[in-house]
């Protein structure tokens, strides 16, 4: 399982009351987020924000225009590639791991954060893409599947 990104470097404070509708946000280094939310949904928000620390500027939490909304896609997306990278899903085919359900309980993410991602890489790479550090095929349809290089008869889908 992948560790969240440089979480060390940052303050973490968890607060009762967060601006309507946020379960997280950054400033000044410093990562507010909602008490009271799962060990996996905070994991989600936690690397999020870290991304946001490293890829955005300003204050976004409005979304009052396109390009907060760019930002703010461009955060979630970063933080998609680091939680949930080809290797570990390729992890989670070899252990025999075949529903989101228990794909996402392994990555220790929520199941709507791995199907986000998904849908992430879709639109990233197509229906089907080939991954050279894994020497996998990735298939991006209804579900996911992976072939493996070595051009053996074994496929895997992470049901819907």
């Amino acid at each position: 399982m992948y560790e969240l990104s440089d979480i060390d470097t940052f303050n973490v404070q968890y607060l009762d009351n967060m601006p309507t509708g946020l379960a997280a946000f950054i400033k000044y280094g410093t990562i507010f987020i909602k008490k009271g939310l799962t060990q996996k949904e905070e994991r989600c928000y936690l690397e999020e924000e870290i991304q946001h620390y490293y890829y955005t500027a300003g204050n976004i939490i409005r979304q009052k225009n396109t390009s907060d909304k760019k930002q703010e896609a461009l955060a979630r997306r970063k933080a998609h590639l680091v939680l949930i990278p080809f290797n570990l899903l390729v992890e989670c085919y070899d252990l025999g791991l075949r529903t989101y359900y228990e794909v996402a309980n392994y990555l220790n993410v929520t199941e709507k954060f791995l199907r986000e991602a998904v849908t992430h890489f879709k639109q990233k790479y197509g229906l089907m893409c080939y991954d050279r550090k894994t020497n996998c095929y990735f298939n991006f349809g209804n579900t996911i599947q992976i072939y493996k290089e070595d051009n053996s008869s074994h496929s895997y889908d992470y049901g819907c």
